[in-house]
């Protein structure tokens, strides 16, 4: 893990993008780390071991732990050792649920209506960026998809209701990388796109509920897909 490296990304709402301390810098690297399943679930995470590896004090280690529980990527009990979180399917289930109720609420009370299209076709038009390069970046595809879903949270101008969006928003781009690792060839990560075209429009035609059954009906697809195909980060089912 020496060669962790934060990677910055505009328009997500994570308290640690930009970097004020050292401990955030760590928290991203790790961050990273686990959605990409380099740390599967259930990897043990030692204060001593992360502390000499990236030559940081512990204090930086144990700030940097603590942001990853709060984003519940990491687990930590009293007395126990800390690790990485795995999700079980009723984890998954209610991740996604939450993030449908959260969209459509978004949605049907967006009152940002004379940019919001053009903001997500903007994030569209990234996404479309890395899905045609030849050696995809899935994680920065992810993140991307990220930006463009808390676009329409954000648009609700309501902070209740993006605090809510903020606590399930690192577990869902783990599992979001989840779903994209799932794309080959044969399916390629244009799948996901066009259902963010169904939703622009929905948003163009100024239909908020149409949006709402739309962004709900993409992300049924996508949690009934990565409960199917499921095997929890660290590689069991």
């Amino acid at each position: 893990m020496a060669s962790i490296q934060p990677r910055p990304v505009s328009g997500l709402h994570l308290a640690t993008l930009h970097y004020t301390t050292l401990g955030q810098r760590v928290a991203t690297g790790l961050r990273n780390e686990i959605i990409e399943n380099r740390l599967p679930a259930g990897t043990k995470i030692t204060e001593s071991e992360l502390s000499q590896t990236l030559n940081v004090s512990r204090t930086v280690v144990r700030e940097a732990i603590t942001i990853l529980v709060q984003e519940g990527l990491v687990d930590k009990a009293p007395n126990r050792y800390t690790k990485v979180a795995s999700y079980t399917p009723k984890d998954i289930q209610e991740i996604f649920d939450l993030r449908g109720a959260l969209e459509m609420a978004g949605a049907r009370v967006c009152i940002d209506q004379d940019d919001i299209v053009e903001r997500l076709v903007r994030r569209e038009q990234k996404m479309l960026e890395i899905n045609r390069q030849q050696q995809i970046d899935r994680l920065a595809f992810v993140y991307a998809d990220m930006e463009f879903h808390t676009l329409i949270v954000s648009a609700a101008d309501n902070s209740r209701l993006l605090d809510a969006w903020n606590k399930i928003l690192s577990p869902l781009l783990r599992l979001v990388y989840g779903y994209v690792r799932t794309c080959t060839e044969e399916s390629p990560l244009g799948v996901v796109t066009y259902d963010h075209g169904k939703i622009i429009r929905a948003f163009a035609s100024r239909d908020y509920d149409l949006a709402a059954r739309t962004l709900l009906e993409h992300t049924v697809i996508m949690r009934n897909i990565l409960l199917q195909t499921h095997r929890d980060p660290g590689g069991k089912k």
